[in-house]
């Protein structure tokens, strides 16, 4: 499918868990995998649930958080302590498929 584009190269998400995909299209195979959104999601989705079973309440669990590990690897707040931020990762079309340049 991308063949086309052997030797491109394009800024993306980097997915910590790899199988998320597959897991994500085996649960939901009507639902196109959106690279962009359906990690992130999943990631802010836990991090709300977590929160919201904290005694301390869901604004001070995320106030509180400097550092998570989801599917999209390691994020953390930025140096003014205002939100968590994900290191992009670039990938390459190599015989039609994305790999992760490392």
């Amino acid at each position: 499918m991308l063949r086309q584009f052997n030797g491109k190269w394009y800024t993306e998400a980097v997915i910590n868990d790899i199988s998320f995909k597959d897991k994500f299209i085996n649960r939901y195979p009507e639902t196109r995998f959106n690279i962009r959104t359906a990690p992130f999601g999943y990631d802010m989705f836990n991090i709300i649930v977590a929160g919201t079973q904290d005694e301390g309440g869901l604004l001070n669990y995320i106030g509180g958080l400097g550092k998570y590990s989801g599917v999209v690897g390691n994020m953390s707040k930025d140096a003014n302590n205002n939100y968590i931020k994900a290191i992009p990762g670039v990938w390459n079309i190599v015989d039609g498929k994305a790999i992760l340049v490392k």
